[in-house]
């Protein structure tokens, strides 16, 4: 379903918006995962649990399907349809890593709305490329604004 053989084009800021939705309904212990390409070429943009991130979430530690849904697309926003709908299908297509996902982290919920204007915008976390130029403490920089690693 979601392979290159989907009926589904999603660019990163979607991937993030499906996140958001699946948040709201409860699937509060999933968790993004983004990374560049090492081409430099598309954005890797990974759904995965909270178990399966290490800390301070630059990393997971399996790759495995059901505690992972790899994605790499281009940053743009590229789903024209409904994220209902999009979660419904993704919940059917993924049960076991949405049930390992499944509960309250309002914290984490927050972080993800607070990121998805910036992503909006053009901005894109780099998760597992973390450098004294692109992070002080625990942040991300923003031009000049710090902006936080999600909640452990």
């Amino acid at each position: 379903m979601y392979n290159e053989n989907s009926k589904y084009e999603l660019g990163a800021y979607d991937v993030v918006n499906l996140l958001y939705e699946l948040h709201q309904r409860g699937y509060q212990q999933l968790r993004l995962f983004s990374m560049m390409a090492p081409n430099g070429c598309a954005m890797r943009t990974c759904i995965t649990t909270k178990r399966n991130m290490m800390p301070y979430g630059i990393n997971i530690e399996s790759w495995d399907d059901d505690k992972m849904w790899p994605h790499s697309s281009s940053m743009n926003i590229l789903y024209k349809g409904d994220y209902d709908k999009l979660a419904d299908d993704f919940i059917r297509a993924f049960p076991n890593l949405c049930r390992n996902g499944f509960g309250s982290d309002p914290g984490y919920t927050m972080w993800l709305r607070n990121l998805m204007p910036l992503m909006h915008d053009g901005w894109y976390p780099e998760m597992d490329y973390i450098s004294n130029d692109e992070v002080d403490g625990r942040y991300f920089k923003y031009g000049e604004e710090r902006i936080p690693f999600p909640p452990l």
